[in-house]
């Protein structure tokens, strides 16, 4: 089973990145870094009210393959 967890970048609101991982494993941030090459540290899961406005989906409701960008 697995889970979408979409991560943003809080200095550029353009900076999203939908990542599926195993649901019962934990993220390491480190990696998400690595993977989307972002040298930034301001890198964190974006926030309930954030991904209902960019998505219009509530936690639990997001599926990577329909999201458009």
């Amino acid at each position: 089973e697995l889970k979408t967890l979409i991560v943003t970048n809080k200095k550029s609101s353009d900076s999203n990145y939908a990542l599926l991982i195993k649901s019962d494993e934990k993220m390491d941030m480190k990696i998400v870094k690595n993977i989307v090459k972002s040298s930034s540290n301001r890198l964190s899961v974006m926030s309930e009210k954030k991904l209902f406005q960019v998505t219009g989906k509530k936690p639990g409701e997001v599926c990577p393959l329909l999201l458009d960008k």
